[in-house]
């Protein structure tokens, strides 16, 4: 036979069921509780099962589950009057019984103030409305900033510490994981639905990544004055740098050594974070030269800037300067990708090579001399 406990928890699992009510109208009591109403044959055990059931229901406290019984003739008790069907009645019942009379009103005010405020948000509380009764304390708050998102944003003006809202900032950054519930939502088509980064997704002002750059060619200083500088993305992306070529190694190390080259500046890409430069509009027509290590991440890092631009040359990423330098080589880090498509066939070659073979040749243990002078000899014969 289905015990108390066993009743509480069906009751607890349709309890959104019960929220979802609040809101569309539509009754849900009286409410049928499956169960297994199979009862001992023992008549002491069971008494013992029925004594619990019966003293926790509307028969027993006043409230709660109702037991419905019919007439059955035994042959060891003769005719008995035993459980037939468990059910709660009235929602006052249910609401004893769980305990969440208070959860729920706390609901019914909560609800209406959002759908007052947004009646457009009545979906998404049919389909969670958990999230009413999670953020009780919160919905004046949350709902200001809902507000302040839909009427009054300027997307890329604001940093969050500087919104211009009645809430306390660190209120909104406390509360990303509601705030987003609700503003893919209430925001539509101005979401930037490619992006997870809060800040990103809905358009506030953020931390840019810096792109590191360093001009090789004097009469190309920053300013009149700066040869090695950090930018903000967006500020390097709308104001292109005067040059002929664009080197981008990827260790920093070899970025500050490169030597001086005609109208040339190096960009330090970090492995990869050369995802920053992609959708560089003044980029997108420029020579580009990457030098990387030599090693599956470092093959499947050219690959990956060659797919934003195409034109992009590789330096020091052939066989010649993998086998010169062979006594330095490591053990290579495993890449999963098979197969690499923004490379050319020589390249997929030494890709596969080093594969096969798990070689790693960092590009900083290529000596010094030997990149200058390949270097020379590459942009020399290139002009």
């Amino acid at each position: 036979m289905i015990t108390v406990e066993e009743i509480r928890l069906k009751a607890n699992n349709f309890y959104p069921e019960v929220l979802r009510a609040a809101i569309t109208g539509i009754p849900v009591f009286p409410k049928l509780i499956r169960s297994n109403k199979t009862l001992s044959k023992d008549f002491a055990e069971m008494n013992k099962q029925l004594k619990p059931l019966i003293a926790s229901s509307r028969d027993g406290k006043g409230f709660g589950y109702t037991i419905q019984y019919k007439k059955v003739n035994t042959k060891l008790h003769g005719s008995q009057h035993l459980p037939d069907a468990i059910s709660f009645e009235l929602l006052e019942d249910y609401l004893d019984f769980t305990g969440k009379k208070k959860e729920y009103e706390h609901f019914i005010s909560d609800s209406a103030l959002i759908l007052a405020a947004h009646p457009e948000l009545k979906g998404l509380l049919l389909k969670s409305p958990l999230i009413v009764v999670a953020n009780h304390h919160h919905w004046t708050e949350l709902l200001k900033v809902c507000d302040w998102f839909s009427n009054a944003h300027e997307p890329g003006k604001y940093y969050m510490r500087e919104l211009p809202i009645s809430v306390h900032t660190k209120f909104i950054e406390n509360q990303q994981g509601i705030l987003r519930f609700l503003f893919d939502a209430l925001l539509g088509a101005t979401i930037n639905t490619e992006e997870k980064s809060f800040e990103k997704r809905y358009h506030l002002k953020y931390e840019e990544p810096l792109i590191r750059l360093r001009v090789l060619d004097d009469a190309l200083l920053i300013g009149g004055k700066f040869s090695d500088v950090s930018i903000p993305l967006g500020e390097f992306s709308k104001n292109p740098v005067i040059c002929t070529r664009i080197v981008i190694t990827e260790n920093k190390m070899n970025f500050l050594t490169l030597p001086t080259m005609p109208a040339t500046v190096a960009i330090w890409g970090g492995g990869f974070a050369i995802e920053n430069l992609k959708n560089i509009p003044w980029l997108e027509n420029m020579p580009i030269y990457y030098w990387g290590d030599l090693d599956e991440h470092g093959m499947q890092i050219l690959s990956q800037l060659r797919k934003y631009y195409p034109q992009t040359l590789s330096f020091l990423m052939d066989f010649e300067t993998l086998h010169l330098f062979k006594h330095y080589w490591d053990t290579g880090v495993i890449c999963n990708a098979e197969l690499l498509p923004g490379l050319t066939e020589p390249e997929h070659k030494v890709f596969d090579f080093l594969k096969a073979k798990s070689i790693r040749l960092e590009q900083e243990k290529i000596s010094h001399g030997f990149a200058v002078k390949k270097m020379t000899d590459l942009f020399d014969a290139s002009g």
